[in-house]
């Protein structure tokens, strides 16, 4: 059986705002790529409730921050019932990022 980590044990020092914490909490990893020459590492992550763009890109930002990381890429999925809790941008941005006509542009 494999073990199921948490995403705020994979980053035990990070301390996210409160009202993300409980969200983050529940969050686990699912695939982790690190690459240690470019300091940087994209998540997969699969959390029960819905969070922003705007909110993964803060705690990106604050993790490369408390680390000292170049970048971080949090690749989100969350339960289709969550959709309906989606911002319109990130909407708009989930259409154009997996239609085929935007693609290698």
């Amino acid at each position: 059986m494999k073990e199921k980590i948490l995403f705020l044990n994979m980053f035990s020092d990070y301390e996210p705002p409160e009202p993300l914490k409980s969200a983050l909490s529940q969050a686990a990893i699912v695939a982790a790529d690190i690459d240690p020459e470019k300091r940087s590492i994209c998540v997969g992550m699969f959390g029960p409730t819905y969070i922003s763009d705007a909110d993964l890109d803060k705690i990106s930002k604050d993790i490369c921050a408390v680390y000292g990381l170049a970048d971080v890429k949090i690749a989100p999925n969350f339960p289709v019932d969550q959709l309906y809790a989606m911002d319109t941008a990130d909407i708009m941005q989930m259409f154009v990022r997996v239609n085929s006509m935007t693609r290698g542009l």
